[in-house]
C-alpha cells in the first residue's frame, strides 16, 4: 500500500494549527503579567500567624515595661550606687565590648 501527500486544506488538523498560531501571534503583543492564587485556608493561616506575632509583640512590650520600671525603681532607691552593683556593671559593659 502507497501513501501518498496529505493535503493541506479542509482537515480539521490543520484548521485548528492555524488557530493556535494566529492566537499565539495575537497574545504575543499583550503585556504578559504573573499571578498567584492563595487559597483561602492559606490566607487564614497568614491571618493566624499575624495575630500570633502581634501578640507576642505585645507580651514582650509589656515585659520590656515591667523591667523598666524596676529599673527606674531601682535607681530611685539608690540601688546602682552601692560600690559592688557598680563594679558589676562595669564588668557587664566590659565584657560587651571585649566581643
Amino acid at each position: 500500500m502507497e501513501i501518498g501527500p496529505v493535503p493541506e486544506k479542509g482537515l480539521v488538523g490543520s484548521v485548528n494549527r492555524d488557530n493556535k498560531s494566529q492566537a499565539v501571534q495575537e497574545n504575543s503583543t499583550a503585556p504578559k503579567k504573573d499571578t498567584v492564587d492563595i487559597s483561602d485556608e492559606a490566607r487564614r493561616k497568614i491571618a493566624d500567624l499575624a495575630d500570633a506575632s502581634l501578640h507576642v509583640d505585645r507580651m514582650q512590650t509589656e515585659a520590656g515595661n515591667e523591667k523598666l520600671a524596676q529599673v527606674r525603681k531601682r535607681i530611685d532607691s539608690g540601688f546602682y550606687e552601692q560600690p559592688e552593683i557598680k563594679q558589676q556593671i562595669a564588668e557587664g559593659l566590659l565584657d560587651e565590648f571585649d566581643d
